[in-house]
């Protein structure tokens, strides 16, 4: 094999290789992007859980107040009202806090998602820039 011959499959191998190394970081990015995603799912999943749990202490706390007073033989008007609505407000805000803590985690994980994918493209694209950038050399 004569030395421009063995230039031209060294050319070729490292076009190849540059080719391969795009694909396999597209891959990879594709994979974190997809596991970021599931982690945003989960995140939601979580935060509706915990608010569904605030909603049900909540009532459990509420149901508990109703029995105290009528048992006391309170009537359930002014103060012994109040009260009943404010374990209901706060169980509401605690089961809204957990809802938008998990909004706001989700959001995080699809950044990274998106972020993920971008460097997958970019990687992908700088590869084929630099595939053929040795091909021009190796020819040169």
């Amino acid at each position: 094999m004569s030395g421009a011959e063995l230039l031209m499959a060294a050319t070729l191998v490292s076009t190849i290789g540059k080719v391969q190394e795009g694909k396999a970081a597209k891959t990879q990015a594709g994979f974190d992007a997809r596991a970021s995603e599931r982690d945003a799912a989960t995140a939601r999943d979580r935060a509706a859980r915990h608010a569904r749990d605030a909603r049900r202490t909540g009532s459990a706390r509420a149901a508990s107040a109703r029995v105290a007073l009528g048992g006391s033989g309170a009537q359930l008007a002014g103060t012994p009202l109040d009260v009943l609505g404010q374990l209901a407000a706060d169980a509401e805000l605690s089961a809204l806090t957990e809802t938008h803590d998990g909004a706001v985690t989700a959001a995080g994980h699809l950044t990274r998602a998106a972020a993920s994918r971008r460097r997958g493209a970019a990687a992908r694209s700088q590869a084929l820039l630099g595939a053929g950038s040795s091909l021009l050399r190796g020819f040169a």
